[in-house]
This record gives C-alpha cells, sequence and structure tokens, in this order.
C-alpha cells in the first residue's frame, strides 16, 4: 500500500484524469541551455505583431503562400452528395457564403493565410442577417481576426472555447440603418471579452500545423530586410567611392597650424566639387586618393539569396519550386513532396467543410453522402505522365473510359468538368477497343466471288 500513497490511477473515467493539451513556455525553463538562452533574446520574439509585419513585408511569404493556395484549389471543387436536395443548397452556399458575397474559395484562400500566420482560422456563424435587397443571409460565415483570439481549454476532459478581446464598437440592426449612419439605431457595444464555444454550429475551426509556421520564418525575413537596409549605404559608397585628400609635402609646408587648417579647408572645398561629375582643382603638394570598393556587393547578394532559400523551407518548400536557372535545380512543376503535403491540405479542409455542411446547411444529409471533386494536382512533368498514361492505357490498367478521363484531366483539366453517362462511356470504350484491334486482312475479289456464288446458290 506504501506504493499507492498520495498518488492517483486512471481507469478510464472522470477520476484522476490525466491533462491533455497543456501549453508549456519552454524557452522559460531553469534548465534550458545557456546557448540557447541567449538566442532567444537577440533573436525576434514569436508574438502576433512580428508574424503579422514580416509576413506582409516579404515578398516570397506573401508570392508563395498565394502560389500555394490557388496550386491546391486550381479552377475550383465541386462538391457531390448522394441526396440531390442537400447537394443544391450546398453548391448555392459555395457561391455566396455571407451578406459580403464571398465564396467558398474565399474563405480557404482566407484560412491558408491565417494558418500559415496564426497556425488556425476561425470563422463564426450567424443565421438571419438581413441584406441590402431585404432578403435574409440564412446561414452566414465571416472570419475572425486570430490575432484578437485566445484558446482556453479544460485539460481534464477536453473541452474548448474562444474568447476574442473586444474592443468598443457600434452595430446596428438592419443594413438600412448602417447605411445611413442612424446613431439613434446603433448600439453601442463596451470594451469586453466574448466567449464563444468551439461548436460547429457556432464556429467554424481549422488548424494545419502545430505550431505557427511564420515563427521559424520571421528572423530570415529580419535579416533579409536589413540586408536591403544597409545595402542602400553601400551602394552610395558604390556609386559614388570615397575620395581621400592628403595635404601637405615632405618639405615642411604647410609650415605651422594656421597654413595647416587654411590648406585643410581649400582641399576640402576642392573635393566638394568632385560630387555629381564636376572638376576640381588642387595644388600641387594635394594627393587625391579615390578608393573603390572591391566586393561590388557580392557578399550581401549571397545573403539575400540564402535567406530566400530559409524562408521557401520554412514555408514547406524549396526555393527550386520558384528559380528554374542559376544553381538551383530546375523544375516544371513542384516536386512530389509539395504535391502530397498539398493533398493533405485539401484533406483538412475536406472533413471541415463536411461537418459544417452536415451540421448547418444540409442536415439531411451524412458526412458519407458528400465528395469533393479537385482538380488534379501533378508531380511530375507533363512529358512524363503523358508517357506513363500511354502505357497505362496500352496495358489495360484502366477499367473504363471514366477512370481514363480522370487520369487524363492532370493534363486537360476540362475533362474533370463532365462526368460520362453509362451510354457514352460504352461507346468510348466500344471505339477504343477497335482503334487498339489489329488490322483485318482485307476480303480479295476471289473470295467475294465465292460469297457471290454461295449467295445464289442457296
Amino acid at each position: 500500500m506504501s506504493l499507492l500513497y498520495n498518488r492517483e490511477i486512471y481507469t478510464g473515467k472522470k477520476e484522476a484524469m490525466p491533462q491533455v493539451n497543456v501549453d508549456v513556455d519552454y524557452s522559460e525553463d531553469y534548465d534550458l541551455d545557456k546557448d540557447l538562452t541567449k538566442l532567444l533574446k537577440v533573436l525576434p520574439k514569436h508574438t502576433v505583431a512580428n508574424r503579422e509585419v514580416a509576413f506582409w513585408l516579404d515578398d516570397i511569404c506573401q508570392s508563395f503562400a498565394y502560389i500555394v493556395i490557388y496550386t491546391i484549389l486550381g479552377k475550383g471543387f465541386k462538391v457531390n452528395c448522394d441526396k440531390k436536395t442537400a447537394e443544391k443548397k450546398i453548391r448555392d452556399f459555395n457561391k455566396k457564403i455571407n451578406v459580403n458575397n464571398e465564396t467558398i474559395e474565399d474563405y480557404i484562400v482566407n484560412t491558408w493565410f491565417d494558418n500559415i500566420i496564426h497556425q488556425f482560422s476561425l470563422w463564426r456563424i450567424a443565421k438571419n442577417i438581413p441584406q441590402y435587397d431585404g432578403t435574409m443571409q440564412e446561414v452566414d460565415m465571416q472570419r475572425l481576426d486570430p490575432a484578437t483570439i485566445d484558446k482556453k481549454r479544460d485539460t481534464a476532459s477536453g473541452w474548448r472555447y474562444f474568447v476574442q478581446h473586444v474592443s468598443n464598437f457600434n452595430t446596428y440592426k438592419t443594413p438600412e440603418e448602417f447605411l445611413k449612419d442612424e446613431t439613434s439605431q446603433m448600439t453601442f457595444r463596451p470594451t469586453t471579452d466574448i466567449r464563444v464555444a468551439d461548436d460547429p454550429r457556432l464556429v467554424i475551426y481549422n488548424s494545419f500545423f502545430l505550431k505557427p509556421p511564420m515563427d521559424a520564418v520571421v528572423p530570415f525575413v529580419t535579416i533579409k530586410y536589413w540586408i536591403f537596409a544597409f545595402i542602400r549605404k553601400f551602394s552610395e559608397k558604390m556609386w559614388a567611392p570615397p575620395t581621400i585628400v592628403t595635404v601637405g609635402n615632405d618639405l615642411g609646408y604647410p609650415n605651422g597650424p594656421v597654413e595647416m587648417n587654411a590648406a585643410l579647408t581649400s582641399a576640402l572645398n576642392s573635393a566638394a566639387q568632385l560630387k555629381n561629375f564636376s572638376t576640381a582643382a588642387f595644388p600641387g603638394n594635394t594627393k587625391v586618393e579615390i578608393h573603390e570598393l572591391q566586393n561590388k556587393g557580392e557578399a550581401y547578394l549571397a545573403f539575400v539569396d540564402k535567406m530566400d532559400q530559409h524562408i521557401m523551407y520554412g514555408l514547406f518548400s524549396s526555393i527550386a519550386t520558384r528559380e528554374s536557372t542559376g544553381v538551383y535545380k530546375g523544375n516544371a512543376t513542384a516536386d512530389e513532396g509539395t504535391v502530397r503535403f498539398m493533398e493533405g491540405i485539401r484533406d483538412k479542409i475536406e472533413n471541415t467543410l463536411k461537418r459544417f455542411y452536415i451540421t448547418n446547411i444540409a442536415t439531411e444529409a451524412t458526412e458519407e453522402d458528400i465528395n469533393f471533386t479537385w482538380p488534379e494536382l501533378r508531380s511530375s512533368s507533363i512529358d512524363n505522365i503523358i508517357r506513363a498514361l500511354e502505357v497505362a492505357v496500352t496495358s489495360g490498367v484502366f477499367r473504363n473510359s471514366q477512370e481514363r478521363r480522370r487520369a487524363f484531366a492532370q493534363v486537360f483539366t476540362h475533362l474533370s468538368d463532365v462526368d460520362l453517362t453509362a451510354e457514352e462511356d460504352k461507346s468510348l470504350q466500344d471505339e477504343m477497343v477497335t482503334m487498339k484491334a489489329p488490322s483485318q486482312p482485307e476480303v480479295t475479289s476471289v473470295n467475294a466471288a465465292k460469297g457471290k456464288s454461295a449467295s445464289k446458290g442457296k
């Protein structure tokens, strides 16, 4: 019994439940290595402001974030549902998800950016919001800024809710009152905290990462733009090299401080005339030297390239996806690892939207009834894909025409827009069999004559 003194044993019930998802700040740990402690003091802190500023400051962060999400989206996805009434509801909602006429693609783009910067995204769900035309938006999805959100969790049961820190603001009951700015009709909301339960009827939450990817990228963005800030000064010295003027000679001239000061002033005034391609005259006892910079800034440019490379690594890719010439390998498409990463993001988006649809839009459907059709993602060049598809068709890999069309949609994306009927599938299948069949020998005149004689005898 002494072994169990002052101990609790978890048996699967509420008693002695262990803590779940406890956030620990290991940067404050007493046992942290002293060198890591020094690094954390000199590196930018992991704050919302640092992530936001660094992301929107850097061209690599912005452009690659847009490239990734629009590669994931392609020309848009299609939602199919076994229950056609539910399918129509979902497709109609996807075209207009809120009173601002945003689409489901806008939701996905904003969700991706919020995850890159903040590690999660949060959209509130409201019912029956009035619109300018007098109708109601039955389900209205609007983005909540993750910078205003804190996540709270019961560390035993795992319940979660979100806290939004709200500053003073005014709100109106109708869009007409808002448009006219009728102050008598507005409602004043004081500074407060709003708690929102993590319920799919109230919010749609998405998290793709354990930590914000921008936390790892901020130091490289900071170094990169420090270099750019210094290059301005370096450029001035490169375009207008420093000029050093030496006054005096071995014969003792100038003689004394008074003459030296006068000679230095005269030489300085003459040297100032050299600016902007002017000319200047100096006494014979004056030596003029122009110091040209040696490396022309190659070291700084190399550092910028290295920072860009690490920024791309931090965003789950490599600089090779953006550079096709130079010292980096050239490639026409994203590598296979990047494609698999994008497919994983698609799966997370699908799972969240399915849960949202069956809870708020099409309650008669289940998650199993809903299917997503996305544009194909290529992990190889078009030439390699065509050769592989040709071998697959010749070898009889595909069961029917529909499978072949879906495979070829990697190259010809419009093929995925149309589903074949049973008759069209059979027609294409028969046509392919005919084309692949060996050539038949032509009917000779002798065989033709025998055929005619046989027909007469009958």
